[in-house]
């Protein structure tokens, strides 16, 4: 059976390769101010700005509390004040509790998600299954298609 640990790290693992596919220097186990980051990682917004967002991967065995997600938001608050991170990412394993999303949510500069959620922002089919859909409706074939009856 894997420890508390190797099950961390492999979390850890699996979500900084999901970052990698959209995102630019992902980094694990990086020393900021007073707290090692899980994940760093820069999101790219136009040609030359550039945010630095640090991710905190948390699996364990319960819900997030509020008070997990107020510790976890100090800790990072030094690396937020010095500016070497403009952004922090809270990432569970499971859904947290409403307290702490709420909690979360009232920091700007803090996003609190399961990996699920990470996961379908990330790689997000939205945009094309939408085109998809227009193409098709746009399409002469359309009028031809035959919807299945059961």
């Amino acid at each position: 059976m894997a420890s508390t640990l190797e099950t961390g790290d492999d979390f850890r693992d699996r979500t900084a390769a999901l970052l990698r596919t959209r995102f630019d220097r992902v980094r694990t186990e990086i020393s900021l101010a007073a707290k090692k980051a899980d994940i760093c990682f820069e999101i790219r917004q136009g040609p030359r700005k550039v945010i630095s967002v640090a991710a905190e991967c948390k699996n364990v065995d319960r819900a997030l509390t509020r008070d997990d997600v107020k510790s976890i938001i100090d800790d990072y608050r030094p690396a937020l004040n010095e500016k070497q991170i403009q952004e922090l990412w809270i990432i569970c394993d499971r859904t947290p509790a409403a307290g702490a999303r709420a909690y979360a949510d009232a920091f700007p500069e803090c996003q609190l998600m399961t990996a699920l959620e990470a996961e379908q922002s990330i790689v997000d089919f939205r945009p094309l299954l939408n085109y998809l859909s227009t193409d098709f409706e746009n399409d002469a074939i359309a009028q031809y298609y035959i919807p299945p009856s059961f």
